[in-house]
């Protein structure tokens, strides 16, 4: 029988000072996300001197992405509303400034003195602030896509296509200005339309924000040269990235996907507010220019509900569109067990050992541990931490999700620091599920040992808080302490491993990497297998995701001239008097790059599409070989719809025309059309239509369907119908029919 010790608390000697902050701290009527609640408790903490002085630990101001104005403390946060109740005026009451407004969504800034009012506004639903986890062979790579036919205009594409037309948006951190690959390949024209520095107070805000520089012309980006260190220093992330997508090369072999693109730089303030605004900023560029857009992010973060109902992507639906699309990268974290699904319907108390992160780095301060419910379910959790004989030395007692727990204990055991916080919510408004996070400093080297209990499912990701930030990077979870198995343990594991927004978006294209495939002297394929680190889903709420990989192992890209260790270099070009160099880098972070280039390509080939049509596309024309096997229909949690086809994609993208329309007012997508198989009627712009139905040019109805008020698609296989001219009449409820033209080849 196994001995049951560690649930048997050892007499020791230990300094105790436990605070504990109830659900009642705030009289509210809106809901804060847990970051904004670890926000509020942390500053009320906050000695009032420090507080008058404006003298905050740099740590602090870091970790919650803080800014100053005008001597004063901001935070950036996410607002959902009610717009029937709510009046953006209250929040310049406040001493606020307001950002983005994004259907039922707004992004303001306001003092962090004033910030716990926001939770008594009338007409506030939810409050999500403070900054998540977001972290951040190319010639190989171009050929491995079939992009290099693309890009010469080779084949059925009979124009070179190289993202000409097209706005590329990149949201990163590190980037030199004055690097070449952001010239035209022959070094005469600077293709940096716009750099929104969120994190520089060096200059002017863009009109209708209030924080960072704004740079709208080439003089302005080579002087300032480099974007704002911020928390990240002076690296090449970002370089790296936006090379991918969008660098020329100047003459080298590192020339990016759209390397005609226009691109705009955002370097970003972490947080939904910053990711918000920057999106929006990239749109109105975008349409004061008349040019479809593609933006990419190869960031990410494991604090959210990973199942699509984030503030974050709910702002992305409300932007992509026509023209309009989000390419995202799934994450690193393949090869880490450091999630565990708990069905406490099934299990009375579960466990799982939460291993310490063994990070050598001297901002490491500990675990985080978020933890997301079932909808209106309620679950428990306590923190156990035993020593190496398996003694229990503290137990926190049961932490409710009901009680919107928030408890802060700070101890001493055998002289070390133990520093235990728990912040969580009953009930978030966006999903209907209790989230709860636990956040451990364990200098003492004891063993957690995390206890679940309470009803419905409970995801849990263990990953690294730094003393600045919350990262993506992974730990394991695991069912025994130091091989003695726990009582209800459960085994971590790698699935639910996209991150948020990225790789969970219901909108966002979001991409898996692989190794892209050499060929041996003797002409036998090498590589092209999956990454071993690429992240894979599925997403809580079932979908599958990655939709695509793309290759993102040992990638040529661009690297940053300010970057004191941009690792090793192996190319370089002189530019302007200064030596500009190439490196290797790997991640799902080059992989989603790639991606984002070939859909500027795309977009090039045909503005009109919206951002499902070429979400389809990259998926109906994926390839598959021996390294992904068959794949099903409906995708698979590793490779999705299988590798990035370039050539394949642009040229469905020019052969895909938007229906006709004869008569009528709805604004309907039918696409691809023509087609021989499969055509999607996408009704999402359409509400008012509730009954659609498919003629021939005779008026015989083959289909008619009625459209529930949520059906957003619907599908017909034309494969058996006869090559010709068919028609799709759709009814809206006020009786106007419009009509639109369908090809059957």
């Amino acid at each position: 029988m196994m001995k049951q010790r560690y649930f048997t608390i050892k007499t020791l000697t230990f300094f105790l000072t436990i605070s504990f902050f109830s659900s009642g701290l705030f009289a509210q009527n809106a809901v804060s996300s847990v970051s904004a609640k670890f926000f509020m408790n942390e500053y009320k903490k906050l000695p009032e001197a420090v507080k008058q002085s404006k003298e905050l630990p740099q740590n602090f101001v870091l970790r919650h992405a803080l800014q100053m104005f005008n001597n004063e403390w901001y935070i950036g946060a996410a607002l959902k509303v009610d717009p029937a109740t709510y009046n953006d005026a209250v929040i310049e009451q406040l001493g606020g400034h307001l950002g983005s407004s994004l259907g039922d969504l707004r992004s303001v800034h306001v003092p962090a003195d004033r910030a716990a009012e926001l939770l008594n506004i009338p007409g506030i639903i939810y409050i999500e602030m403070g900054a998540p986890g977001d972290a951040p062979s190319l010639n190989l790579a171009i050929d491995d896509v079939g992009a290099d036919t693309v890009k010469q205009g080779l084949g059925t594409i009979t124009t070179p296509l190289n993202g000409n037309g097209v706005v590329v948006g990149v949201i990163d951190w590190g980037f030199d200005y004055g690097h070449p690959t952001y010239w035209d390949t022959s070094g005469t024209t600077y293709r940096v339309a716009r750099v929104w520095d969120q994190n520089s107070p060096a200059g002017t805000p863009p009109s209708g924000y209030n924080y960072g520089t704004e740079y709208t012309n080439e003089a302005d980006m080579l002087a300032a040269g480099h974007d704002d260190p911020y928390t990240f220093g002076l690296g090449s992330h970002g370089m790296h990235t936006s090379g991918i997508a969008a660098g020329s090369g100047l003459g080298t072999a590192f020339e990016g996907l759209a390397s005609s693109a226009e691109l705009i730089l955002l370097p970003y303030r972490r947080g939904a507010a910053g990711l918000m605004d920057g999106m929006s900023y990239v749109k109105d560029y975008a349409d004061s220019e008349n040019k479809p857009f593609v933006f990419n992010m190869s960031t990410g973060s494991h604090l959210g509900p990973h199942d699509g109902t984030s503030l974050k992507n709910q702002a992305i639906t409300q932007i992509v569109g026509q023209g309009a699309v989000f390419v995202g990268s799934a994450g690193n974290n393949g090869q880490n067990n450091f999630h565990a699904k708990v069905d406490l319907d099934l299990i009375d108390t579960a466990a799982f050992y939460m291993r310490r992160h063994s990070l050598n780095r001297n901002d490491y301060w500990g675990n985080a541990l978020p933890m997301w419910g079932s909808p209106n379910e309620d679950f428990s959790v306590e923190l156990m931490l035993l020593n190496n004989t398996l003694d229990t030395v503290f137990r926190s007692g049961w932490v409710h999700s009901q009680d919107n727990p928030s408890v802060d204990s700070l101890f001493t055991i055998n002289g070390d620091t133990v520093h235990m916080i728990v912040e969580g919510i009953s009930s978030d408004p966006n999903n209907d599920k209790a989230n709860v996070r636990l956040e451990l400093k364990n200098q003492a080297g004891l063993n957690a040992v995390v206890r679940l209990t309470g009803s419905g499912e409970v995801h849990c990701w263990n990953v690294a808080r730094l003393l600045t930030r919350y990262t993506n990077w992974g730990e394991s979870l695991i069912s025994d302490v130091l091989g003695v198995p726990l009582i209800g343990g459960v085994a971590g594991d790698s699935d639910y491993g996209v991150g948020e927004p990225s790789g969970v978006g219901p909108s966002v294209i979001t991409v898996g990497a692989y190794r892209s495939r050499e060929f041996s002297s003797s002409g036998r394929e090498l590589h092209g297998n999956i990454a071993p680190f690429s992240s894979f889903g599925p997403t809580v709420d079932g979908r599958v995701k990655p939709d695509i990989t793309a290759p993102g192992v040992q990638v040529a890209s661009s690297v940053s001239s300010f970057d004191p260790d941009p690792g090793q270099t192996f190319g370089n070009v002189s530019w302007n008097g200064k030596t500009y160099q190439y490196a290797r880098y790997s991640g799902t972070s080059m992989s989603g790059p790639v991606t984002a280039g070939v859909v500027a390509l795309m977009l090039e080939a045909n503005p009109s599409l919206t951002w499902d049509q070429i979400r389809d596309i990259i998926r109906s024309t994926a390839r598959q070989d021996n390294n992904t096997g068959t794949l099903p229909s409906t995708g698979d949690l590793h490779w999705g719809w299988g590798k990035l086809n370039a050539y394949a994609a642009v040229e469905q993208a020019l052969n895909t025309a938007s229906a006709k329309r004869f008569r009528g007012k709805a604004t309907i997508a039918i696409y691809p059309n023509p087609s021989s198989d499969l055509i999607r009627v996408d009704l999402s712009a359409a509400p008012e239509v509730y009954h659609i139905r498919l003629t021939d040019v005779n008026g015989r109805v083959i289909e008619a369907h009625n459209i529930d008020e949520h059906q957003q698609e619907r599908q017909y296989d034309v494969s058996r119908f006869a090559s010709g001219v068919y028609f799709l009449q759709a009814t809206a409820k006020d009786g106007n029919v419009s009509v639109f033209r369908v090809l059957v080849k």
